[in-house]
């Protein structure tokens, strides 16, 4: 199985990167959000900006869809880090065009979505009201306590 983490560009794609900001991987400190995917043969589809240079190394950040596309077998899980309801959207719709419903923990064949760590009461309520079906917790007695008093 994949553990994925995504993000969502300005210009609304999906990218797979555990970070939101690309400090770390590319030396330049943005987030993935201020800045549109590019396409540039030098740089092996990078997401870039003209601080990046990724010469000599593969820093490629590939696309969701381009995951779905290499391992179309592969079970995978969808870690959703930012809170960003069109990107929920945008993995969603993904999963589904590429019918992967029984392959990701995301979503299954009932578009059953579990959403973690949340560990506020707020959090929870957001989820579910967002149309989550589960979520993972650092707090189970907390969770437990919430889905007792919560009237959905």
């Amino acid at each position: 199985m994949l553990e994925l983490d995504c993000h969502l560009t300005k210009d609304e794609q999906v990218v797979v990167l555990h970070d939101e900001n690309l400090k770390r991987s590319t030396g330049v400190d943005v987030n993935i959000s201020d800045l549109k995917y590019s396409v540039s043969s030098s740089t092996k589809f990078c997401l870039y900006t003209s601080e990046c240079h990724c010469e000599g190394e593969d820093k490629r950040i590939p696309l969701l869809q381009e995951v779905f596309e290499a391992f179309p077998h592969t079970p995978v899980n969808i870690d959703i880090k930012v809170n960003n309801d069109l990107l929920i959207k945008k993995v969603s719709e993904l999963v589904s065009s590429y019918k992967r419903e029984h392959l990701t923990v995301w979503g299954s064949i009932s578009h059953e979505i579990y959403i973690w760590v949340l560990n506020e009461d707020q959090e929870y309520k957001r989820a579910f009201d967002l149309g989550a079906t589960g979520v993972m917790t650092d707090y189970p007695t907390r969770l437990k306590e919430f889905l007792h008093n919560y009237p959905a």
